[in-house]
């Protein structure tokens, strides 16, 4: 727990420094992914018959391209054709903490 006002400030520097490497670091990962992707979809095989998951073996590594799709429902839709009620007996919420500094 911090002790005084200049040992909050010192983390939201320390906060701050980290998110910017972060930002870096998820911006080259993101370089490095993309030139693995094009590797593995030019060079990989199916990792079984009719499978869509392409895999590359390595020297000590075993990569593997997997598709997959993120699904999102329009809640104002969902809420208009079948009603709050029944929308609250399918919804899960799990409550977390954001912490925001500009």
């Amino acid at each position: 727990m911090c002790k005084n006002k200049q040992e909050f400030n010192l983390l939201v520097e320390k906060y701050r420094e980290l998110t910017a490497e972060k930002k870096k670091l998820e911006s080259n990962l993101d370089t490095v992914k993309s030139g693995m992707e094009e590797y593995i979809v030019a060079k990989g095989k199916p990792k079984e018959e009719g499978s869509l998951t392409l895999v590359v073996f390595g020297d000590g590594y075993k990569v593997s391209l997997i598709p997959l799709e993120n699904v999102s429902y329009d809640g104002k839709k969902l809420k208009e054709d079948f009603g709050e009620d029944v929308m609250l007996q399918y919804q899960k919420v799990k409550p977390y903490n954001r912490i925001d500094v500009r």
